[in-house]
């Protein structure tokens, strides 16, 4: 929704079964100002912009969203009280989830969790409390690299969130974390991967844990980017040899400044490895793409490299000429990237992305932490 002129009138609870275009759970007409106004600019996820912008809207959100009548939902849906239905509640958008249980408990639904992150991310945010009544919390700078009480092998520095306003950092973990009356947790995840982290989660919800991961490998294949996929990178890499390339990709929310930008232009340049490059246009700021790069790396690169505005990644990472990939740790990239035996070069910028990496590095062992090795060597 970022940089973009979108209007919310309404958010729907969709019900099994056909649901009119009339929203069951209304909201009220400040919404659109309020969430314009947190996202008249692009997500560029600085120092404060959670404390500042997200948190606030989350509240905002849940604050006017208000659960429906009964009689008003049997007369829009057309069934009867003692009809039944599920509802699956994404806890991403674990701003509503409040209104959300409120409203299941009313009209007596079944609900089931579905969560989109890492089942590590949750534990993070079961120990968040506890952190902050034995005084670790906020988190000096000296100590950020020291090891977090409990969650061996997270550093502070892993955690999702470690510079919040205390406050508001709290009503967002407990949040996320509360599964209210919900029947079970369904967990884009994999056992394999996550096999302690579930076991250690399972204890503390005392309700079903589903993890039905990796969903690129079970679903048909369709994209879901939000830009148009280029296909022409392929035909390249179909010119290279066999694990020769880099790929990289940072995502699709995350932005770089100028300095980064020259730093991994000119490693890849030195590296003397071709590389795939997926460089999101507006991802770097001050430039619509990658006007700012030094005009001597396109001829120090020559044909050894190709950039890209988007990719389609899943294709790129099952290709025989990608020996690596150089990622942001999001748990879409991730899993892709283990499933088809890429080394990773994690770079995270925030959120879980952090968790994921020291995973990838620490107990996985398929990657290795760039933003650590980097600052060690500067």
């Amino acid at each position: 929704m970022y940089g973009q002129n979108v209007e919310f009138t309404e958010l729907v609870i969709w019900l099994r079964g056909k649901v009119p275009d009339n929203a069951i759970l209304r909201v009220s007409p400040v919404l659109p100002a309020a969430l314009l106004s947190c996202y008249s600019r692009p997500l560029n996820w600085v120092p404060g912009i959670a404390e500042h912008i997200i948190v606030p809207c989350l509240r905002i959100i849940s604050q006017a969203c208000t659960p429906p009548k009964p009689d008003a939902v049997d007369r829009e849906l057309g069934i009867g009280k003692s009809a039944s239905a599920a509802q699956l509640k994404d806890e991403n958008n674990s701003n509503t989830s409040g209104s959300l249980t409120a409203v299941t408990q009313s009209l007596k639904l079944p609900s089931v969790v579905l969560r989109a992150s890492c089942a590590a991310n949750l534990l993070t945010h079961y120990a968040f409390p506890s952190l902050r009544k034995e005084g670790y919390l906020p988190v000096q700078d000296s100590a950020l690299l020291d090891l977090a009480p409990g969650l061996h092998p997270f550093r502070f520095n892993d955690l999702p969130a470690h510079s919040f306003n205390l406050d508001a950092l709290l009503w967002f973990m407990v949040t996320v974390r509360d599964t209210g009356s919900s029947s079970a947790i369904i967990w884009i995840t994999m056992d394999c991967l996550e096999q302690s982290s579930l076991a250690q989660i399972q204890k503390q919800c005392q309700i079903p844990l589903f993890p039905i991961g990796p969903m690129h490998k079970i679903v048909p294949a369709s994209s879901t980017s939000l830009q148009e996929e280029e296909t022409s990178c392929i035909r390249w890499l179909d010119r290279q040899s066999e694990n020769a390339v880099i790929y990289i990709s940072l995502g699709c929310i995350a932005i770089i400044d100028a300095n980064e930008l020259a730093e991994m232009a000119w490693g890849l340049a030195n590296s003397k490895q071709p590389f795939l490059w997926f460089v999101r246009p507006g991802s770097i700021r001050g430039s619509n793409w990658i006007e700012l790069l030094h005009e001597g790396f396109r001829e120090a690169i020559g044909e050894r490299g190709c950039i890209v505005k988007w990719a389609p990644q899943k294709e790129v990472l099952a290709h025989a000429a990608v020996g690596g990939f150089w990622s942001h740790c999001g748990w879409n990239s991730t899993p892709e990237s283990i499933c088809e035996g890429s080394p990773m070069i994690c770079r995270p910028y925030f959120g879980d992305q952090r968790v994921i990496t020291r995973y990838a590095s620490h107990l996985w062992r398929v990657g290795l932490n760039w933003r650590t090795s980097w600052r060690k060597e500067r």
